[in-house]
């Protein structure tokens, strides 16, 4: 939702994206399908910070989404 509202206010470039849960924001959450096959479409360079078991790791969108459907 918030990438899509991003994108029809005219925004096109995201740095990083990141989902959290809780009062305090202390869990992090990986994208689901949709929103990973939308970060490809639309953001494919941002950095999506994933919770891991090392800690957080940022990994860009591309990589989320192994063989997308992609315009070329």
């Amino acid at each position: 939702m918030a990438l899509g509202a991003a994108i029809t206010r005219g925004e096109r470039d995201f740095a990083a994206v990141v989902a959290v849960r809780g009062r305090d924001g202390e869990e992090i959450l990986p994208p689901c399908g949709n929103c990973r096959q939308m970060l490809s479409d639309y953001a494919p360079g941002c950095m999506v910070i994933l919770g891991t078991a090392e800690g957080p790791r940022k990994v860009p969108a591309r990589e989320l989404l192994p063989f997308a459907y992609a315009v070329e």
